[in-house]
């Protein structure tokens, strides 16, 4: 990988994945405004790969309830997407809404963060640049760390 290709890739990242962290930043701001009908509308704009992942994270933040057999009224195949929305007596709190969209940002992030050190680790014409391509590529994910450190 040349220089180049390694900041065309930090570039690609920049333009296409903050989109979508910088609007759950938007969406958790709408909930804590108490703007919920405003903060589900955007969160239905985001992709539904996106959407899966933090119904993943609901459910993982409220307990990950395992089978109906444990209790029928809790567990459900879906019970992340259906606590999120509120739905079929499955519900949980806007600060569980939130922390499970931080607890999905976080790991975006942390997953960047190490793809990034692997390029620079892989690539012996960025060797001398390191320390600087670093500080450049991270500045945004820390600001965004920073915002929801801040936030919790």
């Amino acid at each position: 990988m040349t220089i180049t290709n390694f900041f065309n890739k930090i570039a690609n990242y920049f333009n296409n994945s903050l989109d979508v962290e910088n609007k759950l930043l938007v969406v958790c701001e709408e909930f804590r405004k108490g703007n919920t009908e405003k903060a589900f509308k955007k969160f239905s704009q985001l992709p539904s790969e996106t959407q899966k992942k933090i119904f993943n994270y609901q459910w993982k933040v409220l307990g990950k309830p395992a089978s109906e057999a444990n209790s029928p009224i809790v567990a459900h195949e879906q019970f992340g997407k259906l606590a999120f929305f509120n739905l079929e007596n499955r519900s949980c709190t806007t600060l569980k809404k939130i922390e499970a969209i931080e607890k999905y940002l976080i790991h975006q992030i942390k997953q960047v963060l190490l793809s990034i050190q692997t390029d620079l680790d892989h690539c012996d014409d960025t060797k001398v640049y390191s320390k600087f391509s670093q500080v450049c590529a991270l500045s945004k994910h820390i600001e965004l760390i920073k915002n929801l450190e801040n936030d919790i």
